[in-house]
């Protein structure tokens, strides 16, 4: 998660988001604490629905906000983990799998250059009410991108999220969030064992 001083507000924003069905974050922190993996967790919500991956790489708008939070974190603060769930509007204007990677590449740049040396989970998410096929190019392009290294998978929910996980086809229900929050922690918590055992 990324962290920063304004605890606050982060928690009660997502909040918020937790109560309109927009975020599977607060879920995912619950069971990171309830387990025992940390005593506190505190989010920092830096995401935009609906965006390209063009925003999130270098040169891109997003990228320079994401430089300006990364630069911005206290020090007292440590960032444990980077949640990535993206893809949907990079499917429905075709992207390639080569410029998708390259894009979500820079972007992972970006972050190791602010000394944000966290392990990135990622979801295959493609999938939003379109005409959907399984074996796309931008799926294809987040398999690509898990090395187990740097980057793991945290939830396939173009697989897993059934008819009734989307409440719109699209857009996460109750019980989509919860098999999502549930994944993530499942690929956290074996990254975490995984890394106590080298």
């Amino acid at each position: 998660m990324l962290s920063t001083a304004s605890a606050t507000w982060a928690g009660r924003r997502f909040w918020e988001l937790q109560e309109r069905k927009a975020s599977f974050l607060t879920l995912l922190a619950d069971q990171l604490v309830a387990s025992g993996v940390y005593s506190t967790v505190v989010i920092v919500p830096f995401a935009v629905a609906g965006t390209p991956i063009a925003l999130w790489g270098t040169g891109g708008s997003l990228n320079e906000k994401l430089s300006s939070v990364l630069a911005s974190l206290p020090s007292g603060y440590k960032v444990t983990e980077m949640i990535w769930h993206q893809g949907e509007s990079d499917y429905e204007s075709r992207m390639a799998t080569a410029d998708y990677v390259e894009r979500f590449r820079s972007f992972l740049a970006t972050l190791r250059a602010y000394g944000v040396l966290a392990p990135v989970f990622i979801a295959i998410a493609s999938k939003c009410r379109m005409p959907w096929n399984r074996g796309n190019a931008v799926a294809a392009a987040q398999l690509v991108l898990i090395d187990d290294w740097n980057v793991f998978l945290g939830a396939d929910t173009d697989s897993m999220l059934l008819e009734d996980d989307r409440y719109d086809n699209c857009h996460m229900s109750e019980s989509g969030m919860r098999k999502t929050a549930a994944a993530f922690f499942s690929a956290i918590e074996q990254r975490r064992r995984s890394a106590q055992g080298r």
